[in-house]
């Protein structure tokens, strides 16, 4: 019977600790680098959703066109957004940890948008 509660214990605990992730993928809208927090459009929804990000988070990806692209960060993000006038938005795919007011972006990816067809060809 020990060993059963034992089992049971082990199991308990591993199933604890395992942490609940999730993954949107949509438009960036808006960065606030003082508050952390990243807002987008999620893509096949109608609302705006906005997630808090810490310092651990990781940037993948470019931000900008070809000649001036620069690696991703917040600030990148942030000013690119402004010069832009958010415009098109950046296309993002970000990963979380956590669920309702836990939830934290562990990981920011910017999508590169795909080119039209015929796009470069004049």
């Amino acid at each position: 019977m020990l060993k059963k509660f034992a089992a049971a214990g082990v199991v308990m605990a591993f199933l604890g600790g395992i942490v609940l992730a999730a993954e949107y993928e949509g438009t960036l809208k808006g960065i606030d680098t003082e508050k952390k927090t990243i807002k987008i459009k999620v893509k096949g929804a109608d609302e705006e959703k906005t997630f808090k990000y810490g310092t651990a988070v990781k940037f993948e990806g470019k931000v900008g066109r070809k000649g001036d692209a620069v690696e991703a960060s917040a600030d990148a993000l942030s000013k690119h957004l402004e010069s832009k006038g958010g415009k098109r938005g950046v296309r993002v795919k970000i990963t979380t940890e956590g669920e309702g007011a836990k939830e934290v972006i562990t990981n920011v990816k910017v999508v590169a948008r795909k080119k039209k067809k015929g796009a470069d060809t004049e």
